[in-house]
């Protein structure tokens, strides 16, 4: 399974339903609360420790931007 497929999988568990791969911030789809339970699911999936200051919208506004935030 790649980043990419294992970010979708924890948004999916964590808000149900489809997730659009764009727009996740802007469209409403995470709030500021969804992305620090975000931020806990990646840390413990991917065994890696995300950074406050990288806790921005730029950051998580798309699955693409997560993935590339996960391999950084």
């Amino acid at each position: 399974m790649t980043t990419t497929e294992r970010i979708i999988k924890l948004i999916r568990e964590m808000k149900g339903g489809d997730v659009p791969e764009d727009n996740l911030i802007r469209s409403g789809f995470l709030d500021s609360f969804d992305m620090i339970k975000l931020t806990e699911a990646i840390a413990r999936e991917f065994n890696v420790e995300i950074n406050g200051k990288d806790i921005t919208e730029d950051n998580f506004n798309s699955v693409r931007a997560i993935a590339a935030l996960v391999d950084k």
